[in-house]
């Protein structure tokens, strides 16, 4: 459900979250959609070799649903996402059940602008995730 918070109505330590199930199939439209083929996201077998557990989850796949998380959680209709700087913590596999989440840590009344911590964790199966 697409927010939509007006500057007025954020504050510091207002959150968002949703959930989402990545599945294999997602790793496959973003390897054609990106044209990364790269066998350690798309061969289980090469990837188990590199001491994996399966297909690893491209960071930019997982990373596109801080998009979401701003462009409709948080603050949602009214958002222009200007930056953004990620590390991932653990390798991710699919399938797997996600938490997206967001939590504004400061606000600029001056420029109208928001910071927010954010991160993706893996509540079932996955492994690892990602956090802004």
């Amino acid at each position: 459900m697409l927010k939509t918070y007006r500057f007025a109505d954020l504050f510091e330590g207002l959150e968002e979250s949703f959930s989402l199930d990545l599945t294999p199939q997602h790793l496959q439209n973003f390897s054609a959609l990106s044209g990364d083929h790269n066998p350690l996201h798309t061969d289980p077998t090469y990837a188990k070799e590199k001491g994996f557990k399966g297909c690893v989850v491209h960071g930019m796949l997982h990373s596109a649903y801080y998009s979401t998380l701003v462009g409709m959680h948080l603050p949602g209709k009214y958002a222009l996402f200007q930056g953004i700087k990620v590390a991932f913590k653990n390798p991710l596999y699919a399938p797997a059940n996600l938490r997206v989440w967001g939590k504004i840590t400061h606000c600029n009344a001056s420029f109208k602008t928001i910071e927010i911590s954010a991160g993706i964790d893996a509540l079932i199966g996955g492994g690892g995730g990602s956090y802004v």
